[in-house]
């Protein structure tokens, strides 16, 4: 809003000789009498309003530090080897995996990009950024819809598991490509080989832990088990659907059926028509976001959270840790999933606005998808 322009009026009274002036004569008694009417008819001029926030920058420009906050992961460290104290004779345990993993042959790099597409339609999986790279995680069924923690790694009958397909290739010194922990497979394999190895840090200390890759044309999927009596169970289970999916994409490229890889076997009734919305609710950790709107190209969405004073709250990690890449329709009606676990760098505001960002691919400029107010009496944080 524009300030009102105040315009003040100086009168001075008709002096004896008929003179008048606007202000004060040099030396002349500015005390008004004790009987002067009070001023009347002016106002205080209108709080100028706070200035417009710029655009916030995309999350696709920003180091990909740790999050302040983060929850501990499950760290790759520990021993193959156990001492049996009975005997004094080390041993290990091995695991064999039989899954079919022909389709991570495929030369053709459009699997890649629609098993990313199939992904980002339906709500069971997570594409976003992790360690400055695209990756897609499994998401777990909740009572508000599905969720994923942050790093991936979800908790479950007595395990902890993360399943991750990956877009690009780690470093050459990552800890996923240098460890000796890691059993590697070649895309193609029949039957896999996993040495389990006991932790030796953090709070999985002394669980068991198996991990392992493969490898294959512009993706690879990377599996991580801990439990305290480790079986696999959830490994198995994870990698029969992943490749189950990734052999359907294959298939369907293979035969040209390009159309319908993106919505291939996503749940019943993805995606969904509506009105967008976001939901803010208070975790342990931070917040967990998650709502359904529909960005209208392929690009990148995030969040940007403002407190009730309309003060970013930890812009940058937020943007970071939001990331993600959705389904979208050129109807607008038609909506698409997203949810992100945010670390809390510092305690997060109780009420106030989210708002939804996105980059497009083929776009140069960012632009605002909607806002939406959160706290008491919107379903905020609770």
């Amino acid at each position: 809003m524009v300030p009102h322009l105040i315009r003040t009026l100086c009168v001075a009274p008709i002096l004896a000789v008929g003179l008048s002036g606007c202000g004060p004569k040099n030396g002349a008694n500015t005390t008004p009498p004790a009987d002067a009417p009070a001023a009347t008819g002016l106002t205080a001029p209108e709080a100028a309003p706070p200035p417009a926030l710029p655009p916030p920058r995309s999350p696709i420009g920003l180091a990909p530090a740790t999050a302040v906050g983060a929850p501990v992961l499950p760290p790759l460290s520990g021993a193959q080897h156990d001492l049996d104290m009975v005997t004094l004779t080390h041993r290990t345990q091995t695991f064999t995996i039989e899954a079919d993993t022909s389709m991570f042959q495929a030369t053709d790099p459009r699997v890649a990009a629609r098993l990313q597409l199939a992904f980002q339609f339906d709500p069971r999986w997570r594409v976003g950024l992790w360690e400055g790279q695209s990756v897609a995680w499994a998401r777990s069924a909740d009572a508000k819809g599905w969720s994923a923690p942050y790093g991936g790694y979800r908790s479950g009958d007595g395990y902890t598991l993360r399943s991750l397909f990956r877009f690009q290739v780690r470093p050459d010194d990552h800890p996923w490509t240098a460890s000796g922990l890691v059993a590697r497979n070649a895309a193609g394999s029949r039957s896999m080989q996993v040495v389990a190895w006991k932790v030796d840090q953090g709070p999985w200390e002394g669980q068991m832990a198996a991990a392992f890759t493969i490898d294959g044309m512009g993706m690879s999927l990377e599996v991580h088990e801990l439990a305290p009596q480790l079986t696999l169970a959830g490994t198995q289970s994870d990698l029969q659907q992943a490749t189950l999916r990734t052999k359907a994409i294959a298939d369907q490229v293979a035969r040209g059926h390009l159309q319908r890889t993106s919505l291939a076997m996503v749940p019943k009734g993805e995606p969904r028509l509506g009105t967008p919305f976001v939901q803010v609710s208070s975790t342990e950790t931070g917040l967990d976001v998650r709502g359904r709107v529909n960005p209208g190209r392929m690009g990148w969405t995030w969040i940007r959270i403002l407190d009730a004073t309309g003060t970013p709250w930890a812009e940058e990690p937020v943007a970071v840790a939001s990331a993600e890449r959705i389904g979208w329709d050129a109807n607008p009606e038609v909506l698409a999933y997203f949810q992100s676990s945010i670390p809390a760098p510092s305690s997060p505001p109780a009420s106030g606005t989210v708002q939804v960002w996105f980059d497009a691919d083929d776009r140069e400029e960012v632009k605002l998808v909607g806002e939406f107010a959160f706290g008491t009496g919107t379903g905020g944080p609770g």
